[in-house]
């Protein structure tokens, strides 16, 4: 029997191993398989997570341009493409804005980025943006870097245009007067009032930024801002052609770019209708020029180099401060102000010394780096002013976020 067995048994090794080797070859070849499956997702993955920075990268774009743009906010309405293709490594991403809900009047904006990559593969990044928005005319006087009122008893004190023509020293009393420095002295009352606050720069000590002569009266109360002022740079909005310099008398009805004003003696320039007014170089008003606004018209100056009026100044006869807005960009350093004749208008220009020397009041709001009252003339708020510009965008905030 023994010997049957051994008989039956022979071959059996051959047919074992082929059983044998079939495994290892199925096993291999799964192996092989998956190997590139997961090269395969690998390369997906990594894929889509370059697009993904690359549509991120679109994103921090446009949130960068629009910073840089802010003044142009409130032109982002319709759908539109605020950034064009732009390459990055092995992709590219373009980036669209909108108003996603103009009817709720809220005037959030959404920016969508999508990237592709050299592979095919796409991705999507969406936020919501909210504005922050500011009125550049909540102060009297305001000087980023310090005010100093050492006129000959000289005082700031407030009024409403739109309920009524000022009426008396101290009548209405939010003439807030503020500086965003913190050093000692920075705001100096002298002897004048402040029929209003004084307000000092985030960290700041009142009793050591503030002070005063020893008839110098501050009847609100000293304190201390929560942050920091928020003064952003004013851009010249690049409109018109320059039509050149002006020296002499003529109409403006419709909005110029010069390259100066430069007007003396008799010069009269006469604003008609609502004008505004981009100056390229320098502002300076002599004798008995001036610039006339008259009734129903109103005037937005742009200035981009140094004003200096003497004489009779820009004479607003609608006697409202609104008609009358200067904005300094950051190439105007020197605001100069010696004349006669009463100035009703308001003035925002955050990187300019201003010099206030004359004999006139100045009814309306005053913004600036530093500001030296040194005249005898005082300062008259008009709280109206602090309505004008609260639809101005400053900033945004990021509210929302999702991957598309």
């Amino acid at each position: 029997m023994s010997n049957l067995i051994y008989i039956n048994e022979k071959g059996f090794v051959l047919p074992v191993g082929l059983m044998f080797l079939a495994i290892i070859s199925i096993m291999g070849t799964t192996a092989v398989i998956v190997t590139t499956t997961d090269l395969k997702i690998g390369n997906n993955y990594k894929s889509s997570v370059q697009t993904f920075y690359i549509a991120e990268a679109g994103i921090n774009h446009a949130q960068g341009f629009l910073k840089q743009n802010i003044s142009d906010w409130n032109n982002y309405t319709a759908s539109q493409i605020l950034i064009n293709p732009t390459t990055l490594g092995s992709g590219n991403y373009t980036v669209t804005i909108e108003d996603p809900n103009p009817a709720s009047g809220n005037n959030r904006r959404k920016i969508i980025s999508t990237a592709t990559s050299s592979t095919g593969a796409s991705a999507g990044i969406e936020i919501v943006l909210a504005p922050q928005s500011f009125s550049p005319f909540s102060y009297a006087a305001f000087g980023d870097d310090g005010v100093d009122i050492r006129g000959q008893n000289p005082y700031v004190d407030s009024y409403d245009s739109s309920v009524a023509p000022w009426t008396g020293e101290g009548n209405m009393q939010n003439g807030d007067v503020g500086t965003n420095s913190i050093d000692a002295g920075d705001l100096d009352v002298g002897n004048g009032s402040i029929y209003g606050d004084a307000i000092v720069g985030a960290g700041g000590d009142p009793n050591t930024v503030i002070s005063s002569g020893p008839h110098g009266d501050i009847t609100g109360s000293e304190t201390v801002l929560s942050e920091s002022f928020l003064m952003p740079s004013v851009t010249d909005p690049e409109h018109e052609t320059s039509i050149g310099a002006i020296s002499s008398s003529q109409t403006i009805s419709v909005d110029t770019r010069v390259d100066s004003i430069n007007i003396a003696s008799k010069s009269t320039i006469t604003i008609s209708e609502d004008v505004v007014l981009y100056v390229d170089g320098d502002i300076r008003i002599r004798g008995q020029a001036k610039i006339d606004i008259p009734v129903g018209s109103s005037l937005t100056i742009y200035a981009s180099g140094t004003i200096h009026m003497a004489g009779q100044g820009i004479v607003n006869q609608n006697a409202k401060p609104e008609n009358l807005i200067i904005y300094g960009t950051d190439d105007c350093s020197d605001v100069h102000f010696s004349g006669q004749a009463d100035f009703y208008g308001a003035i925002y220009a955050p990187e300019a010394d201003f010099d206030f020397s004359g004999q006139a009041d100045i009814y309306g709001s005053i913004i600036g780096d530093t500001i030296d009252i040194s005249g005898n003339g005082s300062i008259h708020y008009d709280e109206n002013l602090n309505n004008l510009g609260s639809g101005t965008v400053s900033d945004f905030n990021v509210i929302g976020w999702k991957n598309l």
